[in-house]
């Protein structure tokens, strides 16, 4: 069945009274941290769900075969090892192989928080994303510089230019080093992690597209994280947690098992693997973004506040419809990401 969300339930934020001081510390820090776009896509729950779902189609002598590669990984110690929950030791060989097919798709997220020469050498924020340009009004493009948006389709022909590959860009290379026997052991599982990881993150709508305007986002909207609504902190974290928010492995297992054994599902993502390459993939994301995540009444909130001149967004309160349908949208690119990475993965 099609995914059903309460408003309640895609309420996010805390609910704690702050003084205004506290208020403004908050804020300043987190804009000291964040970088220029949102690191997440699906949070840890919906990476964890397509990350399974993959790992159900593949056969089991496949799954097994990955899972041994990641374990190459360099931190594999400290990031994987030490923890694997109790019911997963319990499990078979299967079970402990689909967590590591798990953890490994959320790890990219993870190394936001690494220190010094890590840092540099594991975190990529500019590969979760890609901003194809979307106006809010076609008609009004003037003095709206798009020019330092990277749209290119392929990875970089110079190695210093790797760090700020775009998601498009930032598959293809993974796929190339994995496809390359001389890639070292370490490589290759930390590209498959990357794989994993950002190959989901394409599916999620609000990863592909930044709607531009000429008052209110004339530098785009950083995939949603600029458009503050009533449910939510903002559009973007909205969509991310709209597959649900238990990160255990039982869970995200069960609603994969779930999915699979959904016949409309099943039909939209076998559709969907015949088409598996980053940028047909990407540029079908773009147009779901533009139909559905900057759906009319979110285009027609934002074009009021323009037309009455406002510099600041105000946050727009979504209705319900708008709520069931971003669900079940979000149900079906997460299946259709897990059949694709399936697909992936066997070749």
């Amino acid at each position: 069945m099609p995914l059903r969300l309460s408003r309640r339930q895609l309420i996010r934020g805390s609910r704690s009274i702050l003084s205004t001081k506290t208020k403004l510390f908050v804020i300043f820090g987190l804009c000291l941290l964040l970088p220029a776009q949102n690191l997440f896509a699906w949070n840890g729950h919906g990476h964890r769900v397509i990350a399974s779902i993959a790992f159900l189609k593949l056969s089991p002598e496949s799954r097994l075969e990955i899972a041994t590669r990641i374990k190459n990984h360099p931190r594999w110690e400290s990031d994987f090892a030490s923890k694997v929950p109790d019911e997963v030791k319990a499990g078979d060989e299967q079970v402990q192989a689909e967590w590591i097919f798990q953890q490994a798709a959320c790890w990219p997220d993870t190394t936001r928080g690494l220190k010094g020469d890590e840092y540099k050498r594991f975190n990529h924020s500019t590969w979760h994303y890609i901003n194809l340009v979307d106006y809010l009004n076609p008609k009004e493009t003037d003095g709206i510089d798009t020019s330092r948006v990277n749209l290119a389709m392929q990875p970089p022909s110079s190695p210093n230019d790797l760090y700020r590959m775009n998601a498009v860009q930032a598959i293809q290379y993974a796929q190339s080093k994995i496809a390359d026997s001389a890639t070292s052991k370490e490589d290759d599982a930390l590209m498959l992690c990357w794989l994993l990881h950002v190959y989901s993150d394409i599916h999620q709508p609000l990863h592909t597209t930044a709607l531009f305007s000429k008052t209110l986002l004339p530098k785009g909207c950083r995939g949603g994280n600029s458009i503050y609504t009533k449910q939510g902190r903002n559009l973007h974290s909205l969509w991310d947690g709209l597959l649900g928010k238990d990160n255990k492995y039982q869970a995200c297992h069960n609603q994969a098992v779930r999915m699979l054994a959904n016949e409309n599902l099943a039909s939209l993502g076998k559709r969907g693997a015949s088409v598996t390459d980053a940028e047909s993939v990407c540029r079908d994301s773009n147009l779901c973004c533009k139909e559905f995540a900057y759906a009319t009444e979110v285009r027609a909130h934002l074009q009021r506040l323009e037309d009455n001149g406002e510099t600041k967004i105000v946050a727009v309160d979504l209705s319900d419809l708008y709520l069931k349908r971003a669900g079940t949208v979000a149900e079906q690119q997460a299946n259709r990401a897990g059949w694709r990475l399936a697909k992936l993965l066997s070749q």
